[in-house]
């Protein structure tokens, strides 16, 4: 009786010894899959080996023992320290990309995240330290915690749609412009930013970072801006607030050593000063500071906090 015992016991943990070893379900032109639900995702080849190298095309679709699969997602850890690994091509399937999917890939040098993918899972992107450029898609809701960190040599994040940008929820240290400081809408880096009129919030830690705004616009549709929503943005040097900007998040407009002159809308009553650096303005009328040298206070005031 023992020893049948541990013979099943024996087998057992020789099948768990192969599953845990063998991540993937099949392997089609050197892409290793795991399948759920008639969809395939794209994984591993085993836990303490990736063999992904070069340049990496991923289809849409597959065909395996006669049936098609939809290439969903990119999963866990797929391409988790493949440092040969140079170019990934990421087709519009492609829903979300899973946690540590490229971490430690360090010759990888450019993304395209489709308009599909609408999830970006923590640190996803980590450490990928020759990546020098992204570009993301207009489906994208939200980017997990530190999916780019350690990605010091990114220095153009690519977006497709400006208001999209404004409503990510970036979790965390995600936003990839943190490290890359430069932002461009369809190829065009923006300078001189103009939240469009659809917004109605920015979002935390929207544009974290971008050095490379120099002004900023918030129209009267936008009701409120984020925590850390322009935080070092350093070149910024002018922003003009709408009427109806009630909620700044702390820290919005921190670390904009370069700030000089706000601008708030006439109709705008509530505003918070505490969120500027070297400007600092308490607004019940418009008014127009630049480096707090020189102020006329309008006769309409009768008190100041």
């Amino acid at each position: 009786m023992k020893s049948k015992l541990f013979n099943l016991l024996s087998i057992a943990f020789c099948l768990f010894l192969s599953m845990s070893a063998f991540a993937y379900d099949a392997e089609i032109n050197g892409i290793y899959y795991n399948f759920y639900n008639g969809e395939a995702y794209v994984t591993y080849r085993d836990k303490n080996y990736n063999s992904y190298s070069g340049n990496v095309v991923i289809p849409s679709y597959i065909s395996y023992n006669g049936n098609a699969y939809k290439v969903y997602s990119i999963g866990m850890s797929a391409f988790h320290s493949c440092s040969d690994l140079t170019s990934v091509t990421i087709p519009n399937s492609v829903s979300f990309i899973g946690k540590y999917a490229f971490s430690g890939c360090s010759s990888l040098t450019s993304v395209t995240i489709p308009n599909s993918v609408t999830d970006i899972r923590e640190e996803a992107f980590k450490n990928c330290a020759k990546l020098t450029s992204i570009t993301i898609g207009n489906g994208l809701n939200k980017i997990d915690y530190y999916a780019f960190m350690g990605c010091n040599s990114l220095t153009a994040v690519h977006i497709a749609d400006l208001a999209t940008w404004c409503n990510v929820s970036f979790i965390g240290h995600s936003n990839p412009l943190y490290y890359g400081h430069h932002l461009y809408l369809n190829g065009q880096e923006i300078k001189d930013l103009v939240i469009p009129n659809s917004v109605t919030s920015i979002s935390d830690a929207a544009f974290i970072g971008c050095s490379g705004l120099t002004s900023v616009t918030i129209p009267n549709n936008v009701t409120s801006i984020g925590e850390y929503a322009f935080y070092e943005c350093s070149g910024l040097t002018s922003i003009t607030i709408g009427n109806n900007v009630s909620s700044i998040g702390s820290a919005a407009f921190s670390e904009c050593n370069g700030l000089t002159s706000i601008i708030v809308g006439q109709g705008n009553t509530k505003y918070d000063s505490r969120n500027n650096c070297n400007a600092i303005i308490e607004t019940v009328s418009n008014i127009l500071i630049k480096g707090c040298q020189n102020t006329t206070i309008p006769n309409s005031v009768t008190s100041i906090g």
